[in-house]
């Protein structure tokens, strides 16, 4: 969640990137 890269290898966080 702190980098928006995390967010690309979770496919549930990828609508968090705000």
């Amino acid at each position: 969640m702190r980098s928006c890269s995390s967010a690309v290898k979770s496919p549930r966080f990828t609508s968090g990137r705000r």
